[in-house]
């Protein structure tokens, strides 16, 4: 008698326990159903969603009529920030989208345009969920060249400054290691203009940095445009810079110059930003 009660004892046991854990596993599927994030009241979320761009009028146009005028937002998504990124040193790499990280993640989201003129503030009508960096006026102001920082890939595109309509130049991605920081609202003072875009000075062509495997695609791309090609060649470009200002600037040419004279020597790379104004009187 005692052994059959312990028997009916411990199957009540396991019932009971068998109902606690189907209790417990349906109320974790519940729970992770309703799972998501705890937001805060709508008065704190409008803070977060309003414009906090102050407008700066320091970056005029060559024909001093146009302002452009960047929109910066450091805040981004867990889609952006989770991307696979490659590190190696300094350079943060996201393969996905063949640019760094940073410019993958966050930076200028738009740009507007303020005419002094006509005293209007108008948008440059930019690809949809891009980022725009090296932002640079064509010699006569008409003109407003970019990166704009796609969804896949990054490419040059122009700005009509009048009607502020937007085109990508190519349909083919550029190299995107070389742009300007986004920080303080797109880029440092002494790298405003950009590095990886250049006008010629009568504003007919760019200098445009490409992947060495889209070389030849860019290449017959700008020639299918009916634009003249000064030079095309591929070159090693640096990451990063060093300024060299007027008291050295002659010392290291001289360095470069006689590089460039061994006979065992076919090219020489460097990584120094000299201001124009000093090559000028080299």
């Amino acid at each position: 008698m005692a052994r059959f009660y312990r028997c009916r004892f411990h199957s009540l046991a396991a019932l009971t326990l068998g109902v606690l854990i189907w209790t417990a596993a349906a109320a974790a599927g519940q729970s992770m159903a309703k799972d998501g994030y705890i937001l805060p009241p709508e008065s704190v979320q409008d803070l977060f969603r309003r414009d906090k761009n102050l407008p700066q009028l320091n970056r005029l146009s060559p024909d001093g009529d146009h302002f452009v005028i960047p929109l910066f937002q450091e805040l981004t998504d867990l889609e952006l920030m989770s991307r696979r990124t490659l590190r190696l040193a300094m350079l943060e790499f996201v393969p996905e989208v063949n640019r760094e990280w940073r410019l993958a993640t966050y930076g200028n989201y738009g740009l507007s345009l303020y005419s002094l003129k006509e005293r209007r503030t108008y948008p440059v009508k930019l690809p949809a969920n891009s980022f725009v960096s090296d932002m640079r006026w064509s010699p006569d102001g008409s003109q407003l060249a970019f990166i704009a920082h796609l969804e896949k890939m990054s490419q040059v595109w122009t700005a009509d400054v009048r009607t502020g309509e937007a085109r990508a130049v190519s349909d083919l991605p550029v190299m995107a290691t070389l742009v300007a920081r986004p920080g303080g609202g797109g880029e440092a003072p002494e790298t405003a203009g950009g590095r990886l875009l250049q006008w010629l000075p009568d504003g007919s062509l760019l200098t445009v940095y490409t992947t060495p495997t889209a070389f030849e695609g860019v290449k017959k791309a700008i020639e299918a445009a009916a634009i003249p090609i000064s030079s095309a060649e591929i070159s090693m470009r640096p990451s990063n810079s060093v300024r060299v200002e007027a008291d050295r600037a002659q010392q290291v040419l001289r360095l470069v110059e006689s590089l460039e004279d061994l006979d065992d020597v076919q090219k020489v790379h460097a990584n120094f930003d000299i201001p124009v104004e000093v090559l000028q009187h080299a």
